[in-house]
């Protein structure tokens, strides 16, 4: 292979994996708003529930 070749390469690789990585961390955390979220609604939603 080329070594010009595999210096053009290499950067793009880079940046796709700290995009990629950036994405699943900011994924995990909206995960983790949503269950928080669900938790919430549902414990609001289980108290008038549970008074009658």
């Amino acid at each position: 292979m080329n070594p010009t070749m595999l210096v053009l390469a290499v950067p793009p690789l880079i940046v796709w994996a700290v995009l990629y990585l950036s994405l699943n961390r900011v994924q995990t955390k909206l995960n983790e708003l949503e269950a928080n979220i669900n938790h919430t609604a549902g414990s609001m939603a289980s108290k008038p529930e549970s008074t009658k």
